[in-house]
């Protein structure tokens, strides 16, 4: 018994169970519809997740290729690039979820009134939401193949530091780097992989729209979006644990690492004072 079936079964014994509650419960079957404000309340903070999470991750990759290629120009301006690609990726995310909200909004006939589901896709946006879930799925293997390429990279570089070409700024941004790609590269790949199943069990359920009926599509794609909401909370509880242990290794690579540097430091100023 194949996913599909087992939640087609289980439909039909909770629409049963439904119907009793609802018999019941309401005197007029209107009540049981949902306002459009609502509808909008529930679904646009999913697709701020949808766009938010990837471009993020996107700004975030593009913010560590910088500190290791423009070790100088991050130095000096990190702070500001972190700023405004923050701000870039939030406008980003704001004018996806206006745009859904306008889109949907056009289609008078189903969102002019309270709604049987909980739904924003509608004919003028059904397409391109499709195609916006698979634009999104490339980036984030893109993503995560760039993150895998940075470690390697930086790796690479601190591997090839030698006396006379060390630099103490360099030397420290690198590790920095690596300390921070360890963290950064197995969300990412996560991500990824949930991403890449929701995409896969979404076309599938899609496909299986006309022949299991709208109310089994419906609380399917619902509990497929779980996923992404599952990940999402996982993710910030393993990111904090993370960056609180990234934090005491980094503390302990400026206390015992600086003193390393700074001989090194010097003892390459001592030998270009002796060549002059």
């Amino acid at each position: 018994m194949n996913f599909v079936s087992f939640n087609f079964l289980f439909n039909k014994y909770l629409i049963f169970y439904h119907k009793q509650i609802v018999l019941f419960t309401y005197k007029n079957s209107c009540d049981c519809l949902i306002q459009i404000w609502v509808v909008y309340l529930i679904r646009i903070p999913f697709y701020l997740q949808i766009a938010g999470s990837p471009l993020f991750h996107f700004a975030i990759m593009i913010e560590r290729v910088l500190a290791t290629v423009y070790v100088k120009i991050y130095e000096n301006q990190g702070k500001k690039i972190g700023v405004i690609s923050t701000i870039i990726v939030w406008i980003l995310t704001l004018m996806f979820g206006f745009y859904v909200y306008i889109t949907s909004s056009m289609d008078v006939n189903t969102f002019s009134h309270p709604m049987v589901y909980l739904t924003l896709t509608s004919i003028y946006n059904s397409q391109l939401l499709i195609d916006i879930h698979s634009f999104f799925l490339i980036l984030v293997i893109c993503i995560a193949i760039a993150d895998y390429y940075l470690i390697n990279r930086n790796k690479k570089i601190k591997s090839n530091f030698s006396i006379t070409t060390y630099s103490l700024s360099q030397s420290y941004q690198t590790k920095q780097n690596i300390l921070v790609m360890k963290i950064i590269f197995p969300l990412d790949f996560s991500y990824t992989v949930v991403y890449a199943l929701f995409n896969i069990l979404s076309t599938f359920i899609r496909s299986k729209r006309s022949e299991y009926g709208q109310l089994v599509y419906v609380r399917t794609y619902d509990g497929i979006i779980l996923l992404i909401i599952v990940h999402a909370i996982i993710t910030l509880f393993v990111y904090d644990y993370f960056l609180k242990k990234q934090n005491d290794i980094n503390k302990n690579f400026i206390k015992n690492g600086m003193n390393n540097g700074t001989e090194i430091y010097f003892r390459n100023l001592q030998s270009a004072w002796k060549n002059t």
